[in-house]
């Protein structure tokens, strides 16, 4: 899907899960992340390659050195482990969650992010910005007429853990 004729210019996660035998495509593929929008927070992107093309196409005088490589065994979590004690605690008022805190520095000063603008298309293929805290509040409101519901749905869910 992300080779020729796609523009992805917020795209931060490519997932690699056919066997690649092409340089090129696999160039095509990857570039759609390595697309830089400071308007939109795109300032990174993360390859999780469950066929090696990483490994098989690396090329370390055109991409540089990876940030950061991650390869879990069986019993490892799917995300790497946290660098340190950048975790903040969020309270909304609603729900307490604990979030990771990006740190930035230019000209050696550390700069914080004012805002995050969330965007995705609609059913009718127009761009919507909105939170995804009110995209979820409505999408939910319109699944379960009540609290009583939703909470009998997911209480009765057997793959609700993935979700937590």
């Amino acid at each position: 899907m992300l080779t020729t004729g796609v523009d992805t210019k917020t795209c931060k996660l490519i997932v690699l899960d056919q066997i690649i035998q092409s340089p090129i495509k696999f160039k095509q593929i990857i570039g759609r992340g390595t697309r830089i929008d400071e308007d939109y927070g795109k300032m990174f992107f993360t390859i999780m390659d469950f066929k090696k093309a990483t490994e098989l196409f690396a090329d370390p005088d055109f991409d540089g050195d990876p940030v950061q490589i991650y390869q879990p065994k069986p019993v490892d979590p799917i995300v790497p482990p946290d660098a340190g004690d950048d975790e903040v605690v969020i309270d909304d008022g609603e729900i307490s969650r604990k979030q990771t805190r990006d740190r930035y520095v230019i000209a050696d000063e550390e700069v914080s992010v004012a805002f995050i603008r969330e965007q995705y298309y609609g059913k009718d293929g127009k761009l919507i910005t909105e939170s995804i805290k009110d995209y979820t509040r409505k999408t939910v409101s319109q699944e379960y007429a009540s609290l009583d519901a939703f909470l009998k749905k997911w209480n009765s869910t057997e793959q609700k853990q993935a979700i937590i």
